[in-house]
């Protein structure tokens, strides 16, 4: 009976669920949704300071953190950085796309727009995704992947007016 219980028991503290999500489960999306709030705040700063001016040392006063402690979250500033520039292709991706025209001019100037448009709503975002701005900053594998993924999706519409016109 004891090794029963002993067993139930291990199974209970390993296996323990929350809403249905191992704690396993529960621990990465926690540490997840920290790592969505240091970038929004990191976002936050960079607006105020300029992207060279964001301070690891401010970030992490505001998160009500220790400096060591967004080491557990980001390997360096760089890293960091990183993050913030898959933040903001995403955030791209998730706008409504460029309007397709009848013809090259009205569809450039549309594509246009939207780009103007982009980095007048955000221009700290759109100076970490379109200028290098940032010393020894060079986005990683994934983050260019992305980013080469919203630069397709943003210029689809110039792409599918230039094939009709050629045809």
């Amino acid at each position: 009976f004891r090794t029963d219980l002993l067993t139930a028991r291990h199974n209970m503290e390993h296996h323990r669920t929350v809403l249905g999500n191992s704690n396993n489960d529960w621990r990465a999306e926690r540490r997840m949704t920290a790592r969505r709030d240091i970038v929004d705040r990191a976002w936050e700063l960079a607006r105020e300071h300029g992207l060279a001016g964001l301070s690891l040392r401010d970030l992490a006063r505001q998160q009500g953190m220790a400096t060591p402690s967004l080491y557990s979250y980001f390997d360096s500033k760089h890293a960091l950085y990183d993050a913030m520039f898959i933040d903001g292709n995403r955030a791209m991706l998730a706008m409504d796309p460029p309007a397709h025209g009848d013809d090259l001019r009205t569809t450039l100037r549309n594509v246009l727009r939207f780009i103007v448009q982009f980095a007048l709503a955000d221009p700290v975002r759109y100076q970490l995704l379109a200028q290098r701005t940032i010393p020894g900053f060079e986005p990683s594998a994934d983050a260019y992947a992305l980013a080469q993924q919203a630069y397709d999706w943003l210029f689809a519409p110039l792409r599918a007016v230039i094939a009709v016109t050629q045809d």
